[in-house]
């Protein structure tokens, strides 16, 4: 209720990456997803993902301005949905695959396609995952980033197609194993194509 329509994405100029010692002093970090496996090296600004914030300590007032913002974003950072129950038997995550086939309505009423749901090859297949979906035009929050074929199961579903979608994008609740003992769960929410089944219902 504190954030309603506060901005809580961060997005600050970044002078240089700092040396990374780690990589012979070079300036070349690498970027993991939410259960901290590698899924690419950050050489530039320019893509989505979790690095150390020593890598934003080049010494520029921007980099300092930019790691302060990230550091003490609104919302606090990333984070997961909440705990619930499973409800179905534990699987490996599949591809969306919903660019080619599902579409999410714009605030302005425009359809617009929804490919960055699906994996991404060139970043270790990782596939987003959304802490809210509801009340939110073409996509919800993204909160994280799993890779393709983590350990997953489902823990709640929608059962309509998204009011946000023209009838042809829906959404599954899942319990993403991490294999970490002090956190051994994650969730969100993951979209999938609206079978026809249900086109045509409406939340209650």
């Amino acid at each position: 209720t504190a954030l309603r329509d506060a901005e809580v994405t961060i997005s600050k100029r970044i002078d240089s990456l700092a040396s990374n010692p780690a990589a012979g002093g070079a300036r070349d970090w690498p970027i993991v997803d939410s259960l901290g496996k590698p899924m690419g090296r950050l050489r530039t600004s320019g893509t989505q993902g979790f690095v150390d914030g020593a890598a934003l300590r080049s010494g520029s007032a921007a980099d300092g301005a930019a790691l302060a913002a990230f550091v003490t974003q609104r919302g606090g950072g990333t984070g997961c949905g909440p705990a619930t129950r499973e409800i179905g038997r534990v699987r490996r995550l599949a591809n969306p695959r919903v660019g080619g086939t599902a579409h999410a309505r714009l605030s302005n009423g425009q359809i617009n396609t929804v490919t960055e749901y699906d994996a991404k090859p060139a970043f270790g297949n990782v596939v987003y995952f959304m802490s809210n979906t509801t009340s939110v035009r073409a996509g919800g929050i993204a909160r994280g980033m799993v890779r393709v074929g983590t350990r997953i199961a489902k823990a709640d579903t929608f059962a309509y197609c998204d009011p946000s979608s023209d009838d042809t994008l829906t959404w599954r609740y899942w319990s993403i194993r991490t294999g970490n003992r002090a956190r051994p769960r994650l969730y969100g929410w993951v979209p999938g194509t609206c079978p026809a089944k249900l086109r045509g219902r409406r939340p209650r």
